[in-house]
This record gives structure tokens, C-alpha cells and sequence, in this order.
């Protein structure tokens, strides 16, 4: 099966709290940034947690976030070509 994104896709980070442990920051919830790279398909480390082994590997992106999406106009310390960069698992992003 294809991953879902491809480089160059604008992609938001679901808002949805979920029990337990997850990997993706709470503060990029309802953010946009970009696929950056798709780098395959990777064992579930939020599953894994739980001693859930042996699932099929999900798709694994590098999705870059401009500061002013994250963080808003608080931008101390932000250059002007400066990303913040996640690597995030596809169940966690729909297209935007």
C-alpha cells in the first residue's frame, strides 16, 4: 500500500488526545507544515508502549511547521528561514 503523502503535501496534525502514550507533541495539534520526506514504514512506537508487537509498520513523514504556525507571533529566536521540523506517523495527519 502507497503512503498516503508525498513531499510537498500540506498536511494538519490532528487534535485528538488519546489515553495513554503518544509520540506526537501536544502542541503541534491542529497545526499545517509540510511533508518534508516520507521516510517508510516503522513500527507504531505509541503501540509498542503497550507491548502491542507484530502489527503491520505505518508510514513515518518529516513534516516541517513554520514557527509562526506553532507558536504564533512570539517568534524570539526564530530566523527567517528557520522550520520546526516532527517526525510524525500518517494515522496522526489528514490533508489540508
Amino acid at each position: 500500500m502507497a503512503p498516503q503523502f508525498s513531499p510537498g503535501d500540506r498536511v494538519r496534525v490532528i487534535a485528538q488526545l488519546r489515553p495513554g502514550h503518544i509520540r506526537t507533541p501536544r502542541w503541534l495539534f491542529g497545526k499545517v507544515g509540510v511533508v518534508e520526506a516520507f521516510h517508510g514504514r516503522f513500527p507504531d512506537a505509541e503501540k509498542i508502549a503497550y507491548h502491542a508487537y507484530g502489527l503491520p509498520p505505518e508510514p513515518l513523514y518529516f513534516v516541517a511547521f513554520e514557527p509562526r504556525e506553532v507558536w504564533g507571533d512570539d517568534l524570539r529566536g526564530f530566523g527567517a528561514r528557520d522550520r520546526i521540523m516532527a517526525e510524525l506517523y500518517e494515522h496522526w495527519l489528514v490533508a489540508a
